[in-house]
Parts: C-alpha cells; structure tokens; sequence
C-alpha cells in the first residue's frame, strides 16, 4: 500500500541519518474499542516512602516501568476512519539523586492525545523536545580561581545537546484473515531483512511464519 510505502521509506531514512536514532518499531494488534500496550525496557525499584523503627530504616520500594511504552485504544467510526487514544512514554535512569543516596532520578517525556486517521496512513506526532546544557571549567589551578582576574587564566566551555522525540504511528484495519496474512508478511519481510543488524534466529522464524502459512494452504 501507498501508507506502508511511505512507512517503510520513513524509517530507513531515520536508520540512514547519523543524527538520528530508531528507538523501537513496536507492532501490537488489538481489536475495536480495546486498548492494547506495549513495553519495552525494565522494572527498576523506586523508593516510595522511609520509617524509622526501633532504630531500623524501613522503606517501601514499588517497581516502575523505565523504557518505551506504547499505548493505544483505537475506535473504527461509521465513515471507516480510526479515532486513536495514544499514549506514549519514553523514560530512562538518569543517575542516582546525590552522592551517597540509593534513590534514582528518571528522565520521562509522555505523550497523551487523541487523533483521527484513516486506516493505512502515517501519522506523525512530536514536539517532545528535551534540551541539555553542560558547562565545563578549565583553567590553571589556583589563579583561575581569583576573583575578576581568574577569566584571564581560565576558561568555559558550553556543550547543548536537543533532542527531539517523534512518533511515527500507522493504524491499519483488519477486515479478514486475508489482510492478517499480509501485515503479518510485510512484518516478517521487513525482520528478515534487518536481521543483519543484530543475532536473529532467521531458521526458527521461517519456521513459525511459512510452516503456518503451508498448513494453512493444506
């Protein structure tokens, strides 16, 4: 199709430009007015609260998601087009709060909307845009450190990093077993061609996707 054309061109521009990273390409099915999520990362534990008794520190840990998580309900109107709930979030660990302190900083960005698009077409949503300013301090010990004068022996150094998160999403509907097959082809394909980039078990896929495919023909 024309929406997965233009899909497939997308992310091998992104994997082509060096400025630009693929996190992930997630593919969840579900059905009409149910949500379905999808995760991709780790659970790390996060202190929620601290007591002291009878002179023993107790903390209460609950476990959080960190990594990519997807979430979506779409909902299949009377004209054919999909009203999607989207809810995206992108997190990592950041580094512990202090020196000396076990708890842990998150970098999140989320994103929650609702959109309406036809069925096979691209949408693309971003504006999550993180900016990152560093400052480093160079000079000849002790005198740059004199007040006023301490500039003529020392130095500053600032480095931004911005980074923009974009989302690209296609929704497609599924009327038949038909068009199952195919998107579960057009996934298959695009896995057995970038198994280069990293160990895949090409066999074992083959396998699964056109031993099932021959049964069914059977």
């Amino acid at each position: 199709t024309v929406g997965g054309n233009l899909f497939a061109t997308i992310l091998t521009a992104v994997e082509q430009d060096q400025a630009s990273n693929v996190l992930s390409t997630p593919s969840v099915m579900t059905l009409d007015n149910e949500p379905a999520r999808i995760i991709v990362g780790q659970e790390i534990p996060i202190t929620t609260g601290e007591a002291l008794l009878d002179q023993s520190t107790f903390r209460t840990v609950e476990r959080q998601n960190v990594g990519i998580q997807l979430e979506v309900e779409p909902q299949i109107t009377e004209s054919g087009t999909i009203e999607l709930q989207i809810r995206q979030e992108v997190s990592a660990v950041a580094g512990p709060a202090g020196e000396g302190i076990n708890e842990l900083i998150t970098n999140k960005r989320e994103l929650e909307t609702r959109v309406l698009v036809d069925s096979g077409e691209v949408l693309v949503l971003g504006g999550l845009i993180e900016q990152n300013d560093q400052y480093l301090d160079d000079g000849i010990p002790v005198l740059s450190n004199i007040p006023v004068l301490g500039q003529l022996f020392g130095s500053r150094a600032r480095s931004a990093q911005r980074t923009n998160l974009m989302v690209f999403i296609r929704p497609t509907i599924i009327f038949d077993e038909n068009a199952s097959r195919v998107l579960t082809n057009q996934k298959y394909n695009w896995i057995r061609n970038a198994s280069g980039n990293y160990s895949l078990n090409t066999e074992l896929l083959d396998q699964l996707i056109l031993g099932q495919e021959q049964g069914t023909d059977e």
